[in-house]
Parts: C-alpha cells; structure tokens; sequence
C-alpha cells in the first residue's frame, strides 16, 4: 500500500493560519494527497492543535505527537528533528496497517511548510518508483537558479572562500535542490536512516521528479500572493468571498410628503 503522510515541524501558526483562496494553506497539501489516487490512507503529524483539526477535517488518520517534536520550538531547525519524526511517524503508520493486514510499500510525504505541490506530481513520482526498484526515493525538486552552489560563498576568517567548485567539464551545469514539497520513500531507506545527516532517509539513489518553480517554504506572510498565483495556475478554485457592487438606493420621500 502506498500511505500518505503530511507533517507539521513546528512551522509558525500563524502562517498556517494565513489563507489563501479562501482556505487555510494547511489545507493545499492535504488536498493534494487526498486527490492522488495511489495514496490510499492519509496520516497528519503535528504538534500545531488547529492543524490537527483540519487534517481530521479532511478524513486524515492524526498519529501521536513524538516527544522530539512537542519539545521543539516554533521554527527549529530541521536536522535531526526531522529523521526523528519520521521514524516514530513511520513506525506508526505501520503498526496501524498491520491491524488491518495490510503493509506498508511506499510512504508519499508531504509538508505544510512547502503546500504549493500537485496530485499529478504525486501520481508522476509513485508511479516512477514502483516502475524503478533500483531507487530508493523520489525527490520533488527546482532550479537552484541565482542560488546555485557555485556562488555560495563561506567566510573563512577575514575572507570569503568558496564552498563548493563545479566539474570544469561542465562549469554552468544545473543545480537543483529539494523544495520540500513532495517524496516518496521506499520503508527500507528511512529505516536505514542516520539522524546526524541530513536527509539521509532518501537514501543513496535518489530519482529526481518535478522541476518546476513553486513559492515553497513557506517563511513569511509576502509569500501568500505568490502561492495563490501558483494555487489558480493549478486549478484550486477560489473560495474568498467575492464583494459585489450593489444597485445604489433610491431616496426614500420624506414623511412630510405622504
């Protein structure tokens, strides 16, 4: 079976909260799981009470808090944290298919701090796993543009040093990173996982899906305008109240008159 599992790692709630399209942006990852039809059950992990209410909202299984993530403040960083969630949520997931004798082949992840991402996206990269054994995950990823590791810089003492030298054989190749929005993950890879590297739950072989520009992570509220720009593009409806100019009244005559 193939599981669908959306987490929350402490992202602020306030920018949860913030809407767009008329619905709450916790709202768009679990409509695209929800709406990819090889994910058969949808689990929610979060230490945010009004996310855990809409993910019950849209028929999502809420697992248990781990304690790692209800001690982490608002805006931790990732690192460990995120492998730690993962192997409770992980374990979880399997325990309650196992009561209904079913077992876990794909886990689809997705996160409320990066909501911009499609069910066709998800349906693409489910599909290419189960079709490519020799990988161990799908990554949803983008164009580094500007950002591209070859002008990283790092500040060694009273100067900069690079971080990072491109193959001279191919000194403008593109760079792509993970947006966080969508993987999928075979079970093997995140248990073989090592919580002081980062996202060493996708493995070695890693088969690269997506490539498109999307507004995610979600870090501030300037981001709302471009995410409901990417929501429209992608067929999300709005749902904001429309204001209507309505007919001007006519005076009514004066009491005197009648």
């Amino acid at each position: 079976m193939i599981a669908g599992l959306v987490v929350d790692l402490n992202t602020d709630p306030m920018l949860l909260s913030s809407t767009a399209l008329g619905r709450p942006l916790a709202a768009y990852p679990l409509l695209a799981a929800k709406s990819c039809e090889p994910v058969k059950k949808l689990f929610v992990v979060s230490a945010n009470p009004e996310v855990r209410a809409i993910a019950a909202q849209h028929q999502a299984i809420v697992l248990p808090v781990p304690p790692e993530l209800e001690k982490a403040p608002v805006g931790a960083p990732h690192g460990p944290l995120e492998t730690l969630v993962l192997l409770a949520s992980a374990k979880a997931i399997e325990q309650e298919l196992s009561a209904h004798d079913q077992k876990l082949e794909l886990l689809a992840l997705f996160s409320f701090s990066s909501p911009a991402v499609s069910a066709e996206e998800c349906r693409a990269a489910a599909a290419a796993l189960e079709k490519r054994p020799e990988f161990d995950s799908a990554a949803h990823v983008r164009p580094a543009g500007r950002f591209h590791p070859a002008n990283a810089f790092a500040l060694r003492g009273d100067r900069l040093a690079r971080l990072w030298t491109p193959d001279p054989a191919h000194p403008y190749e593109e760079a792509f990173f993970p947006d966080g929005s969508l993987f999928v993950l075979r079970p093997a890879a995140l248990q073989s996982a090592d919580p002081s590297l980062a996202l060493s739950w996708l493995g070695p072989n890693i088969l690269p899906t997506g490539k498109e520009w999307a507004p995610n992570p979600l870090v501030s509220r300037e981001q709302i305008a471009a995410f409901e720009s990417w929501f429209r593009a992608h067929g999300c409806p709005d749902l904001s109240p429309k204001m209507e100019l309505q007919p001007k009244r006519l005076p009514l005559p004066s009491p005197a008159r009648k």
